[in-house]
């Protein structure tokens, strides 16, 4: 018999053997167990990099007569640890992307009956996806290209951009490109637990906006249609030099060059080499027709320079030389007075001199003051058609006052006029008189 099964030495011990011949003495012999291999072999796994790690188990074989873990491990269980390739303990939670070893332990019952063999198992990690997608942007043409941004989805365990390399947005559009869509792209990058998978986005270019402003225009009664011009802004590119025709203008309401007013001046119809590349605003401009247009610093013959207002009050220096017994406004003293219907008293400013006596000998109106009748006569030149009449108001009377016009003088009734100070326009070769005349 033997005195014990388990890993160690135990007693064997003899028999009884009867025999009537022999002298029987016995002896004890030993019997040494060696402990039996138990083989701990872990499982292995795979998982995607964000998702915890799956328990950890093992296959254990080897074991003898009844055995189980209960009777070898302490708590019948074993422990695991994470290592990477140094050897080096990592914590099984966010475990990042990569090979890792599965390393079993555990707490043996002694003595115990098995010489343990570990096998490590294999926990592969791999990297999860992560999608950049360029955000779809607008500019304007002619800007430069925004800051290109990039939106992303996928990011797990509180990763964001920071913790990548991100990729480089961009785009073949240049500050030069015309209206249209336009890809961006997204090049390179890198993440140590993604798969960056990069999409494309889109650059839109939008029409730039220009504005035609039609410029505003003043031109003297009967006088034809001045060259229409415009201030053009918003171009980009120096695409100034890409205008093929126009703009065109038109003139509302009606025109008529006979009448004093203010008219809408319309452009339209710009032709541009690339038009899809502007938005176009036409803004509107006004043209004046007044009884005499002087531009400033002009070197003409002085003449009034009337807009909406008859007569415009000057304040320009301390000339105070009134119009002293002259009937007729032209050329002539720097400045007349009068008082005007609602007694204002009206400064008009001339700008160049002639002597009275010259006025005088080539121009007059007649009677004047008058209670109806009057002529107005011009020496050496031929008078025509186109007499206006006004008030200091600015108001145009009936041309039927006008009776007869003769080569040098023309003749009117103002009978049925108010009394007041009128200015009669009288059209003298290519250019105008203009008469003061008081109705009474």
């Amino acid at each position: 018999m033997i005195t014990g099964i388990t890993a160690g030495t135990n007693t064997i011990v003899p028999g009884a053997f009867l025999s009537n011949n022999f002298d029987i003495s016995y002896g004890l012999g030993k019997l040494t167990i060696l402990p039996a291999p138990l083989a701990v072999r872990t499982d292995s796994s795979a998982i995607i990099y964000g998702t915890p790690p799956p328990p950890f188990a093992s296959e254990i074989t080897g074991y003898q007569y009844q055995d189980n873990a209960d009777s070898v491990f302490a708590g019948g269980a074993l422990t695991y640890n994470l290592t990477d390739s140094s050897n080096k303990v990592v914590p099984d939670t966010n475990v990042p992307a990569g090979i890792f070893n599965i390393v079993p332990a555990g707490s043996v019952i002694q003595p115990s009956n098995y010489n343990i063999q570990y096998v490590n198992g294999i926990l592969a990690v791999n990297k999860n996806v992560l999608t950049a997608k360029a955000i779809d942007t607008s500019r304007i043409y002619g800007d430069n290209n925004p800051v290109f941004r990039i939106a992303y989805s996928g990011f797990v365990n509180g990763d964001g951009p920071a913790d990548i390399t991100p990729p480089v947005a961009s785009s073949t559009a240049l500050v030069t490109s015309g209206v249209g869509i336009y890809p961006i792209t997204l090049t390179g990058g890198f993440a140590a637990n993604y798969t960056i998978i990069s999409n494309s986005g889109s650059l839109t270019i939008t029409p730039a906006s220009l504005s035609v402003k039609a410029d505003d225009k003043t031109i003297s009664l009967f006088c034809p249609l001045p060259t229409f011009t415009s201030t053009i802004t918003g171009f980009k590119n120096n695409d100034s030099n890409t205008i093929i025709s126009g703009p065109y203008y038109k003139i509302s309401p009606n025109f008529c060059s006979w009448i004093p007013g203010v008219f809408t001046i319309t452009p339209y119809g710009l032709q541009l080499a690339s038009p899809n590349n502007y938005s176009i605003a036409y803004v509107p401009g006004t043209l004046s027709v007044v009884w005499w247009y002087c531009p400033p610093h002009s070197k003409q013959n002085s003449r009034i320079s009337i807009y909406n207002e008859p007569l415009v009050s000057l304040k320009t220096d301390n000339i105070s030389n009134t119009f002293k017994g002259m009937n007729q406004l032209t050329e002539g003293h720097k400045n007349f007075s009068y008082q005007n219907s609602n007694n204002g008293f009206m400064i008009v400013r001339l700008t160049k001199e002639i002597n009275e006596k010259e006025m005088q000998d080539n121009t007059s109106a007649y009677p004047n003051p008058t209670n109806g009748n009057v002529t107005i006569k011009v020496s050496n030149a031929s008078l025509q058609n186109g007499i206006i009449i006004t008030d200091v108001l600015g108001r145009t009377y009936s041309s039927n006052a006008v009776k007869k016009i003769y080569s040098n003088q023309v003749k009117l009734d103002l009978s049925n006029f108010r009394s007041g100070v009128y200015f009669i326009k009288v059209r003298v070769g290519d250019t105008f008189k203009i008469f003061r005349v008081i109705k009474q």
